[in-house]
């Protein structure tokens, strides 16, 4: 709330201002910058650094967060804050190391512990995050995201099983958030169970009708089970929000094939095509679909430019 307080009162700020403001910051100007925002102590700079990662400005918010740190070295949230900073932009590794200075000033902050695990997710070592999951459950056994995303690190390493009981154990905890029923979903189809899992991407979307990836993966389940028509809804609830998605394009020329829809089929793997020109699968499946249409020559030409790309493409599952 805090911060969304200190986002709307910056929109009013004119683009002069703002501009002076984040000059200033950039060249280390800290307590210029205050002057100039009319800021008064250091929880309004936790609010700037803050205001500036929701705006996805991590540059400037890394310059806020390092002011902060060498104005208080031992507050623990100055080092997290600069740890989320990296992590959002993609540099896990400089964020572990933030992460781990903060966890030395309080070792009981649960999102540290999270936030680490997660940043260990993002360099695909699943299996040592969830040791700083399980850190973050001994400190707090009800933290819904602590379950939720040990789940997801199990469901990484295949272990499919002991995934779904942490996300039954989330869903215990929070039964109105939709990451919970997602995991499960994700957790059942690749155990070879759509049919189960639909039920639980219904209810994920239920709660989140925004959940592309829900979406998504449910189309893949309605398929699994022979429900192409819905299956086409599903992608196009992706394609709602994400028009340029091309698993979603890609996709939906698939439960098109499988209803016989050729022409129709074409044009959505073309519509895939104009985006990623290289997606070996639409291009084999396109070839297919023309040759259903009887345009062999064509579908010759699709097939083996999609050997060309990637020679195994004939072997791959379809998703």
């Amino acid at each position: 709330m805090e911060e969304k307080l200190m986002r709307d009162n910056m929109s009013k700020k004119t683009k002069k201002k703002m501009k002076r403001i984040r000059k200033l910051i950039s060249m280390g100007k800290t307590k210029n910058a205050l002057r100039v925002m009319g800021v008064k102590d250091i929880n309004d700079l936790f609010d700037i650094g803050y205001s500036l990662l929701q705006e996805s400005d991590f540059v400037m918010a890394e310059k806020v967060f390092d002011q902060i740190i060498q104005l208080v070295p031992d507050n623990a949230e100055a080092w997290h804050g600069k740890g989320i900073v990296l992590a959002c932009s993609g540099q896990y590794e400089g964020a572990i190391h933030y992460y781990d200075k903060a966890l030395e000033i309080d070792p009981d902050n649960v999102q540290i512990w999270l936030h680490k695990g997660g940043a260990l997710q993002g360099l695909e070592k699943h299996e040592e995050s969830i040791h700083y999951y399980d850190k973050a459950l001994e400190i707090d056994p009800d933290d819904f995201i602590a379950w939720s995303n040990k789940g997801a690190a199990l469901g990484c390493l295949g272990k499919h099983e002991e995934a779904i009981q942490c996300y039954e154990e989330a869903m215990k905890r929070d039964p109105d958030n939709a990451d919970g029923w997602y995991g499960k979903g994700i957790a059942l189809l690749y155990l070879g169970k759509p049919g189960e899992s639909l039920t639980y991407f219904e209810e994920a979307v239920k709660r989140d009708p925004d959940n592309v990836v829900a979406w998504f993966n449910k189309g893949l389940a309605l398929r699994d089970v022979g429900k192409h028509d819905e299956a086409g809804k599903c992608f196009d609830e992706v394609l709602k929000r994400y028009p340029d998605n091309v698993g979603a394009l890609y996709n939906k020329g698939i439960t098109l094939i499988n209803l016989k829809k050729y022409e129709e089929a074409v044009a959505w793997f073309n519509r895939a095509l104009r985006r990623d020109p290289y997606h070996a699968e639409a291009l084999y499946l396109k070839g297919a679909a023309l040759k259903e249409l009887g345009n062999h020559e064509e579908a010759a030409a699709c097939i083996d430019k999609a050997l060309k790309i990637d020679p195994t493409v004939f072997k791959k599952k379809r998703r």
